[in-house]
């Protein structure tokens, strides 16, 4: 039996593992500022940094929640199985069959590979593989099998299926996009120069970190196809 095993997330838990810690912070600061345990706090920097400590330790604590055990059973040639545990929802069963697959991607993501399988009709899954040589090994092991399956298939017109989507990096849209983000990110510190305008240092902290990290992608990729 051809079973592939490792471990995923979803964007969904990673938004409630966030806001759980973000709800924990706020209340345990709220408790402890309403019955003065830490006495009068005076150093703003200090209340930030044990503010920032405890955050991190809540949202390390709370790990457990984002991960899903996956496992995809590859063995009947014309559907793909899959079986999901956490801790939150237990177990789930999905099925594809290879006829009905639109299209899949694999991509890099911000701290995860992103695997999504699209139906002709109806939604699709997607699943966020944590980034360790170990866990992506295992995934990776599924990946070429599950690419084989469907170059084989496709190879035979008549059980034609889906096809592999380029990433946004890979794309003319992407480039054109890559494109806006480099100007808009030069335009802002040209135009404070200009016009002598105040930085809002919460927003840059927002729009740069993702802006260069997209930017760096899209370079790495289009590089790669020149080649």
């Amino acid at each position: 039996m051809t079973i592939y095993k490792f471990k995923a997330t979803t964007t969904f838990l990673i938004i409630v593992r966030l806001t759980l810690t973000l709800v924990i912070v706020l209340g345990v600061f709220a408790l402890v500022l309403k019955f003065g345990i830490l006495g009068k706090i005076n150093n703003e920097f200090l209340f930030l940094g044990f503010f920032s400590l405890v955050s991190f330790l809540i949202y390390y604590l709370l790990r457990r929640i984002t991960v899903i055990d996956i496992s995809i059973n590859l063995e009947d040639k014309n559907k793909i199985e899959i079986l999901s545990e956490n801790i939150i929802f237990r177990k789930r069963k999905y099925f594809f069959l290879f006829s009905e697959i639109k299209y899949y991607s694999f991509e890099n993501g911000s701290g995860y590979k992103i695997f999504c399988l699209k139906r002709n009709r109806g939604g699709n899954f997607k699943f966020l593989i944590f980034y360790t040589i170990e866990n992506l090994g295992l995934f990776n092991k599924f990946f070429k099998e599950f690419k084989n399956i469907i170059e084989s298939q496709n190879s035979a017109p008549p059980l034609s299926t889906g096809y592999e989507k380029p990433t946004i990096y890979k794309t003319k849209f992407g480039l054109v996009y890559g494109v806006l983000i480099f100007l808009i990110l030069i335009a802002i510190p040209i135009t404070h120069i200009i016009f002598k305008t105040r930085f809002n240092i919460g927003f840059l902290l927002i729009l740069y970190p993702p802006s260069l990290f997209f930017l760096m992608r899209l370079y790495l990729e289009q590089r790669n196809k020149t080649k």
